[in-house]
């Protein structure tokens, strides 16, 4: 009698998940097309992505190089939830309102790489600028279009073209939607399921793109690649040469390197700074943000809990974009101190507003490209490890070459700087996993 009270709980609490389709299937319900998924220990994506009926199958891309780990899949009125690990497809079906049956993927595999030339290499270089707003600019194209500059952007998690009237040339076909956010609070942008990069040598195939319809970016418009395209590889960020390489095991120059863990989540890498205020020594999480072009940001959860205000040198002021489209107020202190991986930077700028913009729960800052570029990076995705030398640049001030400081820069910016990327308004930090 036990034993057939617990067989009869346990297909109980199964249908309590989800029903079937005809075929076997799991199915659930939705009222709405927006979705939204929890991916292992994360919160729940903040903004929605949609169900397209028109799509077969709707396909959403789920962290790459997670352990395996429960995610949750939500509509408006039902959910479903499993277990998954890395390199893996999940299948079921929504019945969106009553009448559309809608089959869905949740993908942990990665994008396919493709060799255009020696394919036996085990590296492949591509080689990078700096442009005048500290971006990381590579060459490439998509859909084997004529090429055009990419944003190399390791705070972004999905891949962008932006410009006005910019999908056609790049061989865009828009067949998807997706929420996101910039500073001029929520929009709905259209979205193209299945794309191939061209990046130097590289072919990566199966890229989902969202598209943005504006002016504004990289001048004539652009592109923009995030860190999902290299969430198998091992990359390599050489500012000494200005390149970037894309590895398959780590290099035998590793052991002149020093290492560090990271923390990985759906929005990106975190790596431990710690700083000295005079007072007292803090170590922190920073969110590692190629997009973000000034050194250093608090964020003011951290600064509160650690007691930072009013405790460093006010260099300067600044007005950082807020995604309700509105100007928070920030200082610009300067840190005595900051070191990476044993490495000390002093007299380093850092902004601090009174309001917090963190994703992460543990996200207490952001470094970025002031930063970062005085260090070559060797990031182990697979491994969540990072490999870091100082370059030529290390010692380098914080001054222009025009010798004004770099808060008066970062002060008359406020159109352009984003609480969390420091970059143009568009910048999405806050985006879904885009859907196919």
């Amino acid at each position: 009698m036990k034993s057939a009270i617990l067989y009869f709980l346990s297909v109980l609490f199964l249908f309590t998940n989800s029903a079937f389709a005809r075929d076997g299937v799991k199915l659930i319900k939705a009222n709405s097309p927006k979705i939204s998924i929890r991916d292992g220990s994360e919160g729940k994506t903040r903004y929605w992505n949609h169900l397209i009926k028109s799509q077969s199958p709707i396909v959403y891309h789920l962290a790459k190089n997670g352990k395996m780990r429960q995610v949750v899949f939500y509509t408006d009125v039902d959910s479903i939830s499993m277990q998954v690990e890395a390199e893996a497809d999940y299948s079921f079906k929504v019945l969106l309102n009553e009448s559309d049956t809608c089959t869905v993927i949740l993908t942990t595999k990665n994008h396919q790489y493709v060799k255009q030339n020696n394919p036996q290499n085990e590296t492949d270089t591509i080689p990078f600028t700096l442009n005048q707003n500290k971006q990381i600019i590579i060459k490439g194209s998509i859909n084997n279009s004529p090429k055009i500059d990419f944003c190399f952007d390791l705070g972004a998690r999905v891949a962008y073209v932006i410009g006005k009237n910019f999908d056609k040339p790049n061989k865009l076909v828009l067949d998807g939607l997706m929420e996101d956010e910039s500073v001029t609070g929520l929009s709905t942008e259209k979205t193209s399921s299945n794309n191939t990069l061209q990046l130097g040598n590289l072919n990566i195939s199966n890229m989902p793109i969202c598209y943005i319809d504006e002016a504004g970016f990289l001048e004539n418009g652009g592109a923009l690649v995030g860190f999902n395209v290299f969430q198998n590889k091992i990359l390599e960020i050489d500012f000494d040469n200005k390149r970037l390489i894309i590895h398959n095991k780590l290099p035998e120059k590793i052991n002149t390197y020093t290492q560090i863990e990271f923390k990985q989540t759906t929005g990106g890498l975190y790596v431990p700074v710690t700083i000295s205020n005079g007072k007292k020594i803090i170590t922190g999480w920073y969110f590692f943000d190629t997009g973000a072009d000034n050194a250093l940001t608090f964020d003011s959860r951290f600064a509160k809990k650690e007691d930072l205000y009013n405790t460093m040198a006010v260099i300067g002021k600044a007005g950082i974009a807020s995604s309700e489209n509105r100007v928070v107020e920030a200082e610009i202190l300067e840190v005595p101190t900051v070191s990476i991986a044993g490495f000390t930077v002093e007299n380093v700028p850092a902004l601090l507003a009174n309001e917090s913009n963190a994703e992460s729960a543990f996200e207490d800052g952001v470094i970025g490209i002031g930063l970062q570029s005085r260090f070559n990076f060797i990031i182990d995705y697979p491994n969540s490890k990072m490999y870091l030398q100082t370059n030529k640049y290390f010692n380098d001030s914080f001054l222009n070459k025009d010798d004004r400081p770099i808060n008066l820069i970062i002060g008359i910016s406020i159109a352009v700087l984003l609480s969390a990327g420091f970059f143009f308004w568009f910048k999405r930090r806050n985006s879904n996993k885009l859907n196919k």
